[in-house]
């Protein structure tokens, strides 16, 4: 699947990412991939911080997404 105007792809979390949620937020929503490189502390915060949602608990079928 390649980027569009509503998906990206990042090999890790950088806070300057903050940027693309907030353009997503603002316009029809969208996807941002993030790769193995992110920690669990990483996204952890991201959720403390109530940017992102953990769908899941454990394992494969444990994922993230921005929070409504």
């Amino acid at each position: 699947m390649p980027e569009q105007q509503n998906i990206e792809f990042k090999a890790s979390w950088h806070d300057d990412y903050l940027k693309w949620v907030c353009g997503f937020a603002n316009a029809q929503g969208g996807r941002i991939y993030i790769g193995k490189s992110v920690t669990i502390n990483e996204l952890h915060n991201l959720v403390e911080m109530r940017v992102l949602s953990r769908i899941g608990e454990t394992g494969r079928g444990t994922y993230y997404e921005l929070q409504k």
